[in-house]
This record gives C-alpha cells, structure tokens and sequence, in this order.
C-alpha cells in the first residue's frame, strides 16, 4: 500500500508534513504530523529536522489557512525514514557485484 505523504506551508510561516486522510471543503486532514524545522548551520548547510506535533495523531489544517503545497520527494522520503523502520537509498547508491575469490585472482 503506498503512503500519500504530503507537505502544506501554511500562511503563518510553518510547514507541516504528514500522512493525507482526506480533505474536504473546508479543512484537510493529516495522521502522524510533524512541524518542518530548517536551520542554516555555519558552514552555509541546510539542516532540517522533522518535529513531532504534542501527541498529536490526527491535524487538521483549515484550508484558507494554507498558503501553498509542497512537492518534495526528498522531505516524503525523510518522513518515512523518521515515521517507519523503512529507509530509503541514497541516490547515489550502486548495486555492488560481488566477486568470489577465483574471480579476483583473474
């Protein structure tokens, strides 16, 4: 089953990522919510953390209070590492091919 992760910045400046429920006319609903905190380190680095909401399991973001959504594949991504025992693979990651010994000494 995929998860539809999404991210809404809301007008008051946050960022808010969790898993989509359902929306309606009105309002939006997220399981699992966490606040998007970002911090430039001294060496000009992003760093971002995701912040758990107070024990918060289900948020609801009122729809004239967000400004725009996020598409972010690499924040879904840090979502569902920090959310579940699944990690996803650097980009850059290559499969390895595995020699044994008689193909070495070749």
């Amino acid at each position: 089953m995929e998860e539809n992760i999404q991210c809404y910045a809301m007008i008051s400046g946050e960022r808010i990522v969790g898993k989509f429920v359902k929306a309606d006319e009105l309002s939006i609903t997220l399981s699992n919510p966490r606040i998007v905190y970002e911090q430039i380190d001294p060496q000009g680095q992003i760093m971002i953390a995701l912040i758990p909401m107070n024990g918060a399991e289900m948020v609801h973001l009122n729809k004239d209070k967000v400004n725009y959504q996020l598409d972010s594949k690499n924040l879904e991504n840090r979502y569902i590492g920090e959310t579940t025992t699944i990690k996803t693979p650097p980009k850059a990651a290559q499969p390895m091919l595995l020699l044994d010994q008689n193909q070495r000494r070749k």
